[in-house]
C-alpha cells in the first residue's frame, strides 16, 4: 500500500475516531507492545488475565529479557500460540536492548 493511500487512511480513521481506546491493560508503551503482540489471535479478555502477573515484574525489554522464553511461557500459556508469542517477544525485547536504546522506535 502506498504511503499516500495510508495517510488518507489514517486522516479519515483520526477524524472518525479522535480519541481511540483499547480494552489491553497496559502500563508503559513496551507493555502495551508485548499486549498487542499477545492479542494476536487471542482475546484482549485472555491477554489481560495473563498479563496481570506479568506486568507486576515486567515494565521494559531488559527485565523481560531476564525472564526468559520458559519462565515467560508460564505466565501466557492459557493463550493461543504461547510457545511462538514467547519465543517473538524475547526476540523483540532484545532488538530493543540492541538496537534501540530500550525505546520503542516511532517509525
Amino acid at each position: 500500500m502506498r504511503k499516500s493511500t495510508i495517510d488518507k487512511i489514517f486522516k479519515l480513521l483520526s477524524k472518525n475516531y479522535p480519541n481511540p481506546r483499547t480494552e489491553l491493560k497496559y502500563i508503559n508503551s513496551y507493555t502495551f507492545l508485548i499486549s498487542v503482540v499477545l492479542s494476536a489471535q487471542s482475546t484482549d479478555i485472555s491477554v489481560n488475565k495473563a498479563t496481570k502477573q506479568l506486568f507486576k515484574i515486567i515494565k521494559n525489554p531488559q527485565t523481560m529479557i531476564k525472564l526468559g522464553e520458559e519462565n515467560l511461557k508460564k505466565y501466557i500459556k492459557k493463550i493461543g500460540l504461547y510457545n511462538s508469542k514467547a519465543r517473538n517477544i524475547i526476540g523483540l525485547s532484545k532488538i530493543l536492548v540492541s538496537k534501540y536504546n530500550n525505546k520503542i522506535p516511532k517509525n
